[in-house]
């Protein structure tokens, strides 16, 4: 019972700890800081979501559903990637990169 109990404590030690994580990214759904875990977008340069907003994302009422989005625990280091990590769309029919978010971006932007 004592070692089973030691798992249990040392497999949610790192969950607690990602829990709290800040990234240097703003979720593109709700415009927050993202703590916790960010959902990166590899499809778009730029495109990132915090956990509530990719919850949301299922049926692609948040951003293009076709889109591969990277689970990201730990921060990047600073000018980590950018677009530097893009892959193709995977999905037939699927956009690359998503007009609707880089029309949001542009605009943020100015």
């Amino acid at each position: 019972l004592l070692l089973a109990l030691a798992a249990q404590a040392a497999a949610a030690a790192p969950a607690a700890a990602a829990s709290h994580v800040r990234h240097a990214a703003t979720c593109d759904g709700c415009q927050t800081t993202i703590v916790g875990v960010r959902y990166k977008c590899a499809n778009c340069p730029d495109y990132d979501l915090c956990s509530a907003c990719e919850a949301q994302n299922g049926n692609g009422r948040v951003h293009d559903r076709t889109h591969v989005f990277l689970k990201l625990t730990m921060p990047l280091p600073a000018g980590g990637g950018g677009g530097a990590f893009l892959v193709p769309n995977l999905y037939a029919g699927g956009r690359r990169p998503c007009p609707a978010a880089m029309a949001a971006r542009r605009a943020s932007s100015r």
